[in-house]
């Protein structure tokens, strides 16, 4: 990803700095970041809590976390089915199907503001506040 987005600077002429992370532990000062923005991060966090913890670390006092996740459905059967295939998934390199993203963001300290289904109730955009 970083590489596309090197090609992508090419044609960019404000100030951009790319770097390479773990969401788990950032290299960034507390209270850094007015708005963070991920995009299918949190199914591949390996203790997604713990970077979660981290975005609201580098969030200033009256930052956002702005998220595009698929997350585990609230329907029984799917859920149940979901649970099921989430080894299987995660194995072929899918990562995890099954995140309570939203239950996730509370137990970091973050108050959910918005949650909107994009595709049934698996794919959401969630704002999230400090």
């Amino acid at each position: 990803m970083l590489r596309r987005a090197e090609e992508k600077l090419r044609n960019y002429h404000g100030k951009v700095e790319l770097r390479l992370g773990d969401v788990q532990k950032l290299s960034f000062e507390d209270e850094t970041f007015d708005t963070v923005f991920t995009s299918w991060v949190f199914c591949s966090v390996t203790d997604p809590v713990k970077g979660l913890t981290e975005v609201h670390r580098v969030l200033k006092k009256d930052g956002q976390l702005l998220m595009l996740e698929h997350v585990r459905s609230k329907n029984k059967m799917l859920g149940y089915l979901m649970d099921k295939l989430n080894t299987l998934v995660a194995r072929l390199g899918v990562d995890n199907i099954n995140r309570d993203t939203v239950e996730n963001l509370r137990r970091a300290g973050f108050k959910v503001k918005q949650e909107r289904n994009l595709a049934y109730d698996v794919v959401k955009t969630i704002v999230a506040a400090k």
